[in-house]
């Protein structure tokens, strides 16, 4: 009988922590596919599995990471790269070393995670499989791993190999090196690139990534949360983020001062952990307002914490200040909620984010002035201004960000490959 199936390639999920999205992505695909199994190409040592996965779905952990010297891998491995076919290397960099010892070693790298997938995948019959899609959650490691599995131990069926791109995997401007490797490679081998928004998508120009017929926009989504009407909010603000520099949760510390001594009140809470020294200054910072204005952490809080927390009618805005995203779930969260939105033109924000529609659209690197200045905007917003907002920003959720739509639609999709190419044989 024949059988397809869709193999997920990760980088840790369902072990350790990370890759979120994927997990709410997962019960639609097993909805739809009859055998899933996910691979962590990227497991370490003591990764186990921490999230559990639906019946139909298989994990096939590989021996964990051995952590071999980047430098040592590569001399093991280069003898197969340069006697291979498969032109994992862009020669083209010969005049530019730097890049073309960046595409060595990770195409090193892409062997060594696939030799450990395909001993953990021994005790699998593959050869059951008349159909394969081999989807890779990240458009980095596991393309090359699944292309090395596309060419060896699937090479007697139709398979897709395909990815989503995120951001990381994606933007060559945030790299420290200011290069990704393979891109050229994968626009050659990959059936299919899933861009997670029309920006990351821009992110392939054709001089890097010349198929750009294979690369279509399949959003990530967040659940539906119960419609709230913000007739008349108080002067609250609501953020949530971690501490790194980006996030600049120091600049919005400095913007909600700003409001206090305009004599506006204002209370701004904040979700999230991190580095201890930075929550510690904002604490500092926060208890140096007048008394009619607050400063509240949180902490690290559940998604679920976070999604029930922004129903609270009163909160007036959510802040986002960073300067470097993709398209932020923690903004299609509040959105989900009903929850005009205030965030720097970072990345795919714009994407969601509409001005004067949804919330406010601020320059990338805006003054604490102009931060405060958009707060208070929102703060003396009239009850059918603030009524109007909270209603698009639901309804921009609804078209763009609906998790059950979109990851319904996806699995489909990739159900449809499958199908297709079993017709074919």
């Amino acid at each position: 009988m024949s059988k397809d199936l869709l193999l997920v390639l990760t980088d840790h999920f369902p072990c350790g922590t990370g890759e979120e999205f994927f997990g709410m992505e997962l019960p639609y695909l097993a909805q739809v596919h009859d055998e899933i199994i996910i691979v962590p190409v990227r497991r370490s040592v003591n990764d186990d599995i921490t999230r559990e996965v639906p019946g139909n779905v298989r994990v096939v952990r590989p021996a964990s990471d051995p952590g071999i010297n980047k430098w040592q891998n590569l001399v093991r491995k280069l003898p197969r790269i340069l006697t291979s076919q498969e032109g994992f290397v862009d020669w083209r960099n010969v005049t530019a070393p730097r890049k073309l010892l960046a595409d060595l070693v990770f195409a090193a790298e892409c062997l060594e995670k696939y030799d450990r997938v395909s001993s953990a995948l021994k005790d699998v019959d593959l050869s059951a499989y008349s159909s394969v899609v081999l989807y890779s959650y990240w458009m980095y490691y596991g393309v090359g791993v699944g292309r090395q599995l596309a060419v060896n131990e699937f090479d007697r069926g139709p398979t897709t190999l395909m990815s989503r791109a995120h951001r990381y995997d994606l933007d060559e401007g945030v790299n420290p090196s200011g290069y990704l490797a393979a891109r050229p490679y994968f626009s050659r081998v990959m059936n299919r690139v899933c861009a997670i928004s029309d920006t990351a998508a821009s992110l392939l120009p054709p001089h890097r990534f010349p198929r750009q017929d294979k690369i279509v926009v399949r959003r990530l989504g967040v659940p539906e949360q119960p419609a709230v009407e913000r007739r008349s909010p108080e002067n609250w603000i609501v953020s949530c983020s971690g501490t790194s520099p980006v996030k600049r949760l120091s600049l919005l510390m400095d913007a909600v001062a700003e409001v206090d001594r305009r004599g506006t009140p204002i209370r701004w809470t904040h979700i999230g952990g991190g580095n201890p020294d930075v929550l510690n200054d904002l604490i500092s910072r926060g208890a140096q307002l007048s008394e009619q204005s607050s400063v509240e952490l949180l902490g690290q809080q559940p998604s679920d914490f976070v999604r029930t927390y922004h129903l609270d009618p009163g909160i007036c805005a959510f802040v986002n200040v960073s300067n470097s995203e993709g398209v932020p779930v923690t903004i299609m969260e509040a959105l989900a909620s009903s929850l005009p939105v205030i965030a720097t033109d970072a990345g795919g924000t714009f994407e969601i984010v509409h001005d004067g529609e949804n919330g406010t659209l601020l320059a990338l690197n805006p003054s604490a002035q102009e931060i405060a200045d958009a707060i208070e905007k929102h703060f003396k917003m009239g009850s059918e201004a603030a009524r109007d907002h909270a209603a698009n920003a639901r309804h921009t959720w609804a078209t763009m960000s609906d998790s059950e739509q979109l990851y319904t639609d996806f699995a489909r999709e990739l159900k449809e490959r499958l199908t297709a190419q079993r017709q074919k044989r």
